[in-house]
């Protein structure tokens, strides 16, 4: 009798050593093939609204949450980059955005990055000192619908249109050489590079301070990953305003960053910011409101690409989202 319980304990061990041993073989094969989330791709160039962004992670706001900065050298190439799949994440001016929601890229405005109150201008060469004088003028500018933009509310202030002038296609990283070189009578461009033409001789013509409220600087991402991704989305605007708010009251420690990144004295970079709005935590709880102005500014942005030829559509989704009330 003793021998069969004995036998019995034995067996019903034996069976649950089985049963724990899957259960581990079973976890174990879990976390070999479960996939870590993958980190979001952020695409921008160089530019002074986007610098919070990098102080972010220069001062280690940005670490473990999952997003990866990409620098490029230029919007066409952020632009470029989305297109491929090459990033789920970018910082557009709200018309270069417009235009990939256009063409059928479906994305999502989660942030207003800043808005341009004169750091980007029409640059003039030392021997041309007024707008009206660019009549038969050799414009540089990237080709992007903000330069567009730019030089058909230029040419529409001069009393002039496109051909009136031979419009030359240049990346942001070549508007300093061109205008050295004297290849252009002019450039589309916008800070750092248009401080350093103004200290070439160059004449500041026409500036966003002209249009205030057109040129905006957006944070999109594809709208399918926004809503898995909220918790880090969250994590990096609060991160992003901390980043504003040291820039905008002249922590050395990010003037200094700033600086060395754009490559101007650090006395340079608060004169910098003064064409800038950055977009702090509470400039986005008015604009990103559902009653908010940011619509508004979609509806005459894409109006005013319309009339300027830059697409060929009334209508175009760019769903915005607003997430300042729970920050």
């Amino acid at each position: 009798m003793l021998k069969k319980i004995s036998a019995f304990y034995l067996k019903a061990g034996a069976r649950c050593l089985a049963i724990v041993a899957v259960v581990v073989a079973a976890v174990f094969l879990v976390s070999c093939y479960s996939k870590p989330a993958q980190p979001l791709r952020l695409g921008s160039n160089l530019w002074p609204g986007y610098e919070p962004l990098y102080w972010a992670q220069e001062s280690g706001d940005l670490k473990d949450i999952g997003v990866r900065l990409v620098e490029l050298t230029s919007a066409t190439e952020v632009l470029h980059a989305f297109r491929a799949g090459n990033l789920e994440m970018a910082a557009l001016t709200l018309d270069e955005a417009l235009t990939l929601a256009a063409d059928g890229i479906d994305i999502t405005v989660i942030w207003v990055m800043d808005i341009s109150k004169g750091a980007d201008a029409l640059v003039f060469q030392p021997t041309l000192r007024r707008l009206e004088l660019m009549k038969g003028a050799r414009i540089g500018l990237e080709n992007t619908a903000v330069g567009a933009l730019m030089l058909h509310k230029a040419l529409a202030k001069a009393g002039l249109t496109l051909r009136d002038i031979v419009p030359i296609t240049l990346t942001v990283d070549e508007h300093e050489s061109a205008f050295y070189n004297g290849a252009v009578d002019g450039v589309v461009t916008f800070e750092p590079t248009k401080s350093k033409l103004i200290e070439m001789g160059g004449h500041e013509v026409f500036s966003s301070s002209d249009i205030y409220g057109d040129i905006i600087d957006v944070l999109v991402i594809k709208t399918a990953l926004v809503k898995e991704n909220q918790s880090r989305l969250h994590t990096l605007i609060r991160a992003f305003d901390k980043a504003s708010r040291a820039i905008e009251q002249n922590s050395k420690g990010a003037i200094s960053f700033v600086a060395k990144r754009m490559q101007i004295p650090e006395s340079e970079v608060s004169k910098l910011y003064k064409h800038l709005e950055l977009g702090t935590i509470e400039h986005n709880q008015t604009l990103l409101s559902e009653k908010g102005a940011m619509q508004r500014r979609i509806e005459q942005t894409l109006a005013l690409m319309n009339s300027a030829n830059l697409v060929h559509q009334p209508q175009v989704d760019l769903p915005v989202v607003s997430w300042s009330n729970e920050l």
